[in-house]
């Protein structure tokens, strides 16, 4: 889950210094006040909901004027399409480094610990994300990132039971995609409680 928290540090060992941007650079205060305004419509959605969203409570939340969200993204629209960027990125991410670290069994039950876990470390987020689940049934900007979402969640997850049952680790006559489905659909009911 995307990383909001309440006092960001954004790139500014990455992107920034290798830019030769100083830490108090216009550059980097843009990407401090976005991240900002970010988490506190990740904080917004996870009390309240995607109906409950406004650009000028973003900002109070924020605290910035309750105009520089609709600066940044124009409308709340955009900003739930970032938030749900954000949220893509940050999963694609950890699913890549989940499938390649170790491959098949090993990355497999990492992956559902983890899953099993983030609600008791990350309850914000895991709120957040099953709210933008649930507006994606309804609201088109987010519609098209959760089923990207889903969709790479069970190639990878497919992936490291089709790379265990060819080491041994998972038996042979296990259908893989029914599994990753399985997998997949009981966990994400498990965290939503």
């Amino acid at each position: 889950m995307a990383d909001f928290s309440e006092n960001p540090q954004p790139n500014v060992t990455d992107d920034s210094l290798d830019a030769g941007l100083s830490p108090g650079s216009h550059k980097v205060r843009r990407q401090q006040a976005r991240h900002r305004i970010l988490a506190a419509a990740c904080r917004i959605v996870a009390d309240a909901g995607f109906d409950h969203l406004t650009l000028a409570g973003v900002g109070e939340a924020a605290g910035y004027s309750r105009a520089l969200p609709a600066h940044y993204f124009g409308s709340k629209e955009a900003l739930i399409a970032a938030l749900a960027d954000e949220i893509l990125a940050e999963h694609q991410t950890y699913i890549t480094r989940m499938s390649t670290a170790q491959g098949g069994l090993e990355s497999l039950m990492a992956w559902v610990q983890r899953t099993l876990e983030q609600p008791l470390g990350e309850p914000e987020a895991i709120r957040a994300f099953h709210a933008f689940k649930g507006a994606a049934l309804t609201k088109t900007a987010l519609a098209e990132v959760a089923r990207r979402i889903n969709a790479d969640t069970l190639v990878r997850l497919v992936t490291m039971i089709r790379l265990g049952r060819i080491r041994g680790e998972i038996r042979a006559d296990i259908n893989a995609e029914w599994e990753a489905q399985g997998t997949f659909g009981g966990l994400r009911g498990m965290t939503g409680l």
